[in-house]
């Protein structure tokens, strides 16, 4: 969501669009600051809100957020770089870092009452080549919410091993979806050759997907 307002409104529109022809929940975040912005894109069809800076600067947002709408409607947004004092989580879509401890700070989203965390290697990201694994387990095994692993997929194989190996919850995929040849169904059926349990599409048939 952009920090103009024209194009604020603009993402509004684009997120009522998206909610009245696409079928799966939609998690929506950017630049969410005040229980208001969180309301207003919930009616505009979000069944999730993401954050990721408001939490950092104001935790108790967290717990305020969760205490409104439900703790199944808060996701929590990690980014994280690794430095040489380990990883660290960066904020303000990487600008800004931070000396937060990543599980120090994924065990407090935890407390305050988050939902799940989306934790993303600002390192791995856009590389094609795979989680970074030993960071994902860290953060799986810190919390009792679900994590949601980010960054860094080249290929169906690294969607497994974010399952398998960083034990995340749930994975996510970007830029391998952006081409046509590629598709959730695919996606979803590498994973299930590979023994994890994924639910089946029921629109794929339908389109040969």
């Amino acid at each position: 969501m952009s920090r103009s307002d024209n194009n604020r409104e603009q993402f509004r529109k684009t997120a009522i669009e998206l909610s009245t022809s696409c079928f799966v929940p939609l998690t929506i975040g950017g630049w969410v600051k005040t229980i208001e912005d969180i309301r207003e894109l919930l009616t505009c069809g979000a069944d999730k809100i993401v954050i990721n800076t408001r939490a950092v600067t104001n935790p108790e947002f967290i717990t305020k957020s969760s205490e409104r709408f439900g703790s199944q409607c808060i996701t929590v947004s990690i980014d994280v770089k690794e430095t040489s004092d380990g990883y660290k989580v960066i904020t303000d879509r990487g600008q800004n870092k931070t000396e937060k401890d990543v599980v120090e700070w994924a065990q407090r989203v935890d407390t305050l009452g988050a939902g799940e965390i989306f934790l993303t290697s600002v390192d791995q990201d856009g590389t094609q080549s795979g989680y970074d694994l030993h960071l994902i387990n860290k953060i799986s095994n810190s919390v009792s919410i679900p994590v949601i692993a980010s960054g860094g997929v080249g290929k169906w194989e690294h969607l497994v091993e974010g399952i398998v190996e960083g034990n995340a919850d749930a994975v996510s995929v970007a830029n391998r979806l952006h081409h046509i040849q590629h598709s959730t169904k695919k996606a979803k059926d590498h994973m299930k050759s590979a023994g994890i349990n994924v639910r089946e599409p029921s629109f794929a048939e339908r389109y040969d997907l």
